[in-house]
């Protein structure tokens, strides 16, 4: 009798685990193109006799049946480990690649209309009057419009490049705003996880919500986790401190203390405390907690001080603040919040890749060649200046070419001829440092009276032409533009008069340079530079995407649904779950033979 109903029970827990089986095997088939599902696979441990004997006969003895130890996730640490990791690398080279095309459209080169095209036509103009310098020329007309166009072509080419750095800044700020709400959601989901799994319970799905939001998170900046008890996670991120090049690990989520993590927060605002900026400097800083800019109780504005120049680049293209979980930096989580940090006390995520760190990189390729349009810009604003007024002393020059758009003003007769107002002259040297390619300008004196050109060797508007001829040259003439500065003034190319040297007709013009380069080479190269980087980048995301699709490939291998695969273990569960029931009923059967030899015993 205990033979049989041992049996009894072993078919009952056949029939159970088989049932745990088709139930696993029909929620894989449910979520087979569910974004994000972990195929799972019932565990089934065989169960020992009840009261297995010491002895040698205990060989002899049938265990019990089966019974259900887990529900596992079929999931490859090592293989996640390696998507997220170029996950983020893709993502860096997806937006390098990117905003460098875009970098290339707006320099519109080469072209026709492109700005080493205007260069060499404004050489060109130049020598067109020195050939007729005469008043009136249409020369000197020809000379001031074209000369104006190359200038609202550096105008509108910085400009479009300023618009795409606050692009990226707009997009710093989404990311930020969505990683914070994927942190929170993970940090739910790590509790839950927990908590489950302290009560004994099998959070596969939970864990699958988790491992999806870690791969979001993986395209926004590396991540880190570490597996802890009760299957919960640590996840850090790596941060750097006062802008050094030194990285340490930040934690955003922490399984035992929520209250220990930190947050990101956006950096909308950067202003200098004093222009032009001196290094070190000090600048008032307003970022937005959690990078929410919608709410104004999230702006925080505090000042800043001791900043060198390369930390002043980094927090203006990383814009990524490392805070508390309140949204405070550590040196304002007190009583008394200063309204003044030291540099050092001040966090930011240093991720090398990510969605973050190709808009920081982004930024800084703009950056670049902004720096470089605007130094092709000023040289040749400084070196016409002073061939044209003949002198290195900027303050002695009374009507120059080139101005600072920014700073001239200008006082109009009843006639409607326009004179620069003194109070450009009297700072003419700074303002003359301050020129970019964002206001660079024709002098509106000259533009509407292109007369007042300089063109001869005396100091009449009129003049024999050989001063414009000497300005002509200059297109020709290898000079030390690459290291010019933002600070350079006029006497970057020679000191001092003394130090300009006479060309054929006596006009005093720049010296060569031996180590030098023409404005045109100097531009063309930047031009070449942007072509190849951009390849490059290319190129590049070509390789990584077919790297991250491999290994894509290889997880949804191992840890996909196959429906084939799950349609033949379907039939298999099926098989066994009848063959059980087939056990139960014959053992029903024998039952009843036995009590009916009893009753006619």
């Amino acid at each position: 009798m205990s033979g049989l109903f041992s049996i009894l029970n072993t078919g009952d827990l056949g029939m159970q685990a088989m049932q745990s089986a088709l139930d696993v095997t029909s929620h894989n088939v449910a979520n087979a193109d569910t974004t994000g599902y972990t195929r799972e696979t019932v565990d089934l441990q065989a169960l020992a006799p009840t009261n297995p004997s010491l002895d040698a006969s205990s060989a002899n003895e049938v265990g019990t049946g089966v019974t259900v130890q887990d529900i596992s996730r079929i999931r490859d640490a090592l293989n996640d480990y390696q998507v997220r990791q170029a996950t983020s690398a893709n993502s860096t080279l997806t937006n390098t690649s990117n905003y460098l095309s875009q970098i290339q459209t707006i320099m519109n080169e080469p072209s026709n209309t492109g700005i080493s095209s205007l260069i060499g036509t404004f050489f060109s103009d130049w020598s067109s009057v020195a050939t007729d310098a005469t008043t009136g020329s249409s020369a000197r007309t020809t000379l001031v419009q074209g000369t104006q166009t190359l200038t609202d072509t550096l105008n509108s080419v910085y400009n479009q490049l300023q618009n795409l750095k606050t692009d990226c800044q707009t997009s710093i700020q989404s990311q930020i705003v969505n990683a914070n709400t994927q942190l929170n959601e993970t940090d739910e989901l790590n509790q839950q996880i927990i908590d489950v799994s302290s009560n004994g319970g099998t959070p596969n799905d939970l864990m699958d919500q988790r491992d999806l939001l870690l791969d979001n998170l993986s395209q926004s900046f590396d991540i880190t986790t570490t597996s802890g008890n009760q299957n919960g996670i640590t996840l850090t991120v790596p941060t750097s401190t006062g802008g050094s090049a030194t990285t340490a690990p930040t934690t955003l989520i922490n399984p035992t203390d929520s209250s220990s993590e930190s947050r990101l927060a956006y950096i909308s605002d950067i202003t200098p405390t004093t222009t032009p900026i001196t290094y070190p400097t000090d600048v008032t800083l307003t970022y937005y907690k959690n990078g929410d800019t919608s709410s104004a109780s999230n702006e925080v504005t505090i000042n800043v001080t001791g900043l060198s120049e390369a930390q002043y680049n980094e927090l203006d293209e990383n814009r990524v603040l490392v805070t508390n979980n309140d949204g405070n930096i550590p040196a304002m989580d007190t009583t008394t919040p200063p309204t003044s940090v030291d540099i050092s006390q001040l966090t930011t995520l240093n991720s090398t890749d990510g969605v973050l760190q190709g808009l920081t990189q982004s930024q800084q390729s703009i950056d670049n060649y902004t720096d470089q349009l605007n130094t092709v810009a000023k040289a040749i604003a400084l070196a016409v200046n002073t061939v044209e007024s003949g002198t290195t002393a900027a303050a002695g020059d009374t009507n120059p070419f080139f101005v600072n758009s920014s700073e001239a003003t200008y006082t109009t007769d009843n006639s409607g001829n326009a004179t620069l107002n003194s109070s450009y002259l009297t700072n003419i040297d700074d303002n003359e440092e301050n020129i970019t390619a964002g206001n660079i300008s024709v002098n509106t004196a000259i533009l509407n009276n292109p007369d007042l050109i300089q063109a001869g060797s005396g100091t009449s508007g009129s003049g024999d032409g050989t001063r414009a001829l000497a300005i002509a040259n200059l297109g020709n003439l290898s000079l030390d533009i690459q290291d010019m500065s933002s600070t350079d003034g006029r006497t970057y190319f020679a000191a001092t008069d003394s130090n300009l040297v006479a060309d054929t007709n006596g006009i005093s013009t720049l010296p060569a340079s031996s180590n030098g380069t023409t404005f045109s080479n100097y531009f063309t190269s930047s031009i070449t530079n942007l072509g190849e980087q951009t390849s490059q980048a290319q190129q590049q995301l070509t390789n990584q995407t077919a790297v991250l699709n491999s290994l894509t490939q290889t997880r949804t291998s191992t840890s996909g649904v196959s429906t084939d695969e799950e349609m033949t273990n379907l039939i298999q569960y099926q098989h066994a779950y009848e063959a059980n029931a087939k056990i139960i009923s014959t053992v029903d059967e024998l039952l009843g033979v036995v009590i009916n030899n009893l009753k006619t015993s």
